[in-house]
């Protein structure tokens, strides 16, 4: 709905000023892309689909997109903006359970250089796919309990269709709702998708353990209506140490000071006793681990940090658990810290938003494949870093490179090794604040201050032992002299006889 006012000078006014207006309504169709899927329906794991997008009649081409989504909230490209005409497919060869999901196709229209905007929507066409059941936690192999207390078996299966799940005794015997013993029970939750499939914990528990007669091999299968089924066998003995901390990962970011990491964890099975603590430690690979430098952490904690490292350097970790009965073996891992800055480096890189240039100085030269410069620059629309151009997000050697200035204000650079890049320097901007040779001064600072002080004592200290110098050399010289002139006297007076009186 629109409205159109005039306003005229004489007439009344509405509190805007306006003397007359009228409304208008415009009514357009907008054709929304059609998507389709062969076959259609649930599809057998390893067999293929071709999704199918079509326009519509009155605008046969133009450019779409193709997106997945797990939920139908969010979603993950699949193609760049592709330009169509009339329709366009998509296979999806060999099709695996975690294709599975929903899939549409999108309008695109290009605006300025790779900007695009997304105005039309097809519907979510799902993808089911069928296969049989997975066992998600294989890693549990076995249960701790000691006599007289309850220990819980526990199997998690996936697959699609839903599985069902079957426990096994001692003997192969299934445990049924009519078959189980008085002192076990038996039970399951079920999260049940259709599209991405089941998934399904089945637990066994037993009462007042039995070591003479419970401890052994249990067995848990589930199997769907695909024929297929998959197995896990649990060992229920007595309790152990700990087995070691599963999921172990680590980060960068800048809360950790300096150059450093943060670690985090999973608790692994805790031998059927209560954990005591995590200890953390790191090293360096050339390095073995420091005794003391060991770091306890009580059972609740996930994470450690530790900063201050070394920049550019590869580490190993390390992360295991106790109990009454002893400690885990190590979960390890290695990771490289982040590069220092390009500046502290030696690598220089100026830039000309007039010329469009960059030169860069001073890269590394090795055999290291895996370390180069990045050339970032700022979007002042966007407020964010972005690339400059693929070719300058990893540069191995000097030289001069060009750039667009468009939407551009700042440039900057990273040192980065297998993409883990270290903190940023600025660019010098030479438009800005050009490099100057400099020149020698031929007049001192106007105000010399204590230099000036300096150089009168300097030249005082000069004088004084100058006149010294030349004193000794006077006294010396005057010193010859007389010594020279005694000599002289005494011999003339011991050479000359007393002459006789001659007169009377």
């Amino acid at each position: 709905m629109f409205e159109c006012c005039s306003t005229f000078v004489d007439g009344p006014k509405d509190c805007l000023g306006n003397t007359s207006c009228a409304s208008c309504l415009f009514e357009v169709t907008y054709y929304e892309p059609a998507i389709t899927a062969s076959p259609a329906g649930p599809v057998l794991e390893g067999n293929d689909v071709t999704l199918t997008c079509s326009l519509d009649s009155g605008s046969p081409s133009g450019w779409i997109k193709w997106q997945y989504s797990f939920d139908q909230r969010s979603s993950t490209a699949l193609s760049e903006p592709i330009h169509i005409v009339a329709n366009h497919t998509w296979p999806l060869l060999r099709l695996s359970p975690d294709q599975a999901g929903w899939y549409r196709c999108v309008r695109a229209i290009q605006q300025i250089g790779n900007n695009w905007i997304y105005d039309r929507f097809s519907s979510w066409i799902a993808v089911p796919v069928y296969f049989g059941p997975v066992i998600v936690n294989e890693d549990r192999t076995w249960v701790g309990a000691n006599n007289g207390s309850t220990a819980t078996l526990q199997c998690v299966f996936r697959g699609n269709p839903r599985p069902t799940v079957t426990w096994y005794d001692l003997g192969g015997n299934a445990l049924t709702d009519v078959a189980v013993p008085r002192r076990m029970s038996w039970g399951q939750n079920s999260t049940i998708n259709d599209v991405l499939g089941s998934h399904i914990t089945s637990h066994l528990t037993i009462y007042r353990v039995d070591a003479s007669n419970d401890y052994g091999m249990y067995r848990c299968r589930a199997a769907n209506v695909n024929g297929s089924f998959s197995d896990l066998e649990i060992e229920l003995r007595e309790t152990g140490k700990p087995e070691p901390p599963k999921d172990f990962q680590v980060f960068h970011g800048s809360w950790i000071s300096g150059v450093g990491f943060r670690i985090t964890w999973e608790p692994g099975y805790d031998g059927g006793e209560d954990l005591q603590a995590y200890y953390t430690n790191y090293r360096e690979m050339s390095d073995e681990f420091d005794a003391l430098r060991w770091r306890q952490h009580d059972p609740e904690s996930r994470s450690a940090e530790y900063g201050n490292l070394t920049p550019d350097t590869r580490y190993q970790l390390a992360v295991y658990a106790t109990n009454i009965h002893g400690s885990s073996l190590y979960a390890t891992l290695n990771a490289w810290t982040e590069s220092d800055t390009p500046r502290a480096l030696g690598i220089t890189v100026l830039y000309s938003p007039a010329q469009e240039t960059i030169v860069v100085t001073g890269i590394p030269q090795d055999d290291d494949n895996g370390t180069c410069l990045r050339l970032e620059g700022y979007d002042y629309r966007e407020h964010i870093d972005v690339s400059l151009a693929p070719d300058l997000d990893c540069i191995q050697s000097d030289g001069e490179f060009r750039y667009s200035t468009e939407f551009v204000r700042e440039v900057q650079s990273r040192y980065c090794r297998d993409g883990l890049c270290g903190s940023r320097s600025e660019a010098r901007n030479i438009d800005k604040y050009p490099i100057t040779s400099p020149r020698p001064s031929t007049t001192g600072p106007p105000d010399s201050g204590t230099d000036g002080k300096i150089v009168a004592i300097a030249v005082g200290v000069c004088g004084a032992i100058a006149f010294l110098i030349a004193l000794l050399v006077i006294c010396y010289f005057c010193k010859c002299r007389k010594s020279k002139s005694q000599h002289m006297s005494g011999k003339q007076y011991e050479s000359t006889p007393t002459k006789p009186e001659t007169s009377v």
